[in-house]
């Protein structure tokens, strides 16, 4: 099950610490994905915050974990949030990230600002991809 799963994988990082290990990034951004997936807010924000209080600093993997969960959760306001928290990190939004803030704010009817995104992702060089190209698409079929 996939609870089941979700239990199995968070399990990963006591066991690493009985071992003595310190996790590493890529460890906690894939248990922040973890519980992004399963709609676990509390616990991606949780590793998300582990990640500094183990010396680290959120790349841009990191960020992307919140954005998409804003992204699933249909919240626009709050992925506009988590970018300028990202930018004063100065970390620089990529194609999956503008993907994730457009999905945001067009499943939310928000049109306008969907756009604005775009311009704005166009005009700092991301160069549009697939997934972001699709989510376009999908957004723009939807709201007419």
């Amino acid at each position: 099950s996939a609870s089941g799963l979700k239990a199995e994988a968070l399990a990963v990082l006591p066991r690493m610490r009985a071992e003595c290990l310190k996790p590493e990034l890529p460890t906690l951004n894939a248990l922040m994905s973890v519980c992004a997936k399963a709609g676990d807010r509390v616990g991606m924000l949780t590793y998300f915050n582990l990640i500094e209080e183990e010396g680290l600093r959120p790349d841009i993997a990191s960020w992307n974990v919140v954005l998409d969960y804003c992204s699933r959760k249909v919240q626009p306001l709050q992925a506009a949030d988590v970018l300028r928290r990202m930018r004063a990190s100065s970390i620089k939004p990529d194609a999956v990230s503008y993907s994730s803030l457009l999905q945001a704010n067009l499943a939310a009817g928000r049109v306008d600002d969907a756009v604005a995104l775009l311009d704005e992702g166009l005009a700092a060089g991301v160069t549009p991809d697939t997934v972001m190209l699709n989510t376009l698409l999908g957004g723009f079929s939807k709201t007419g």
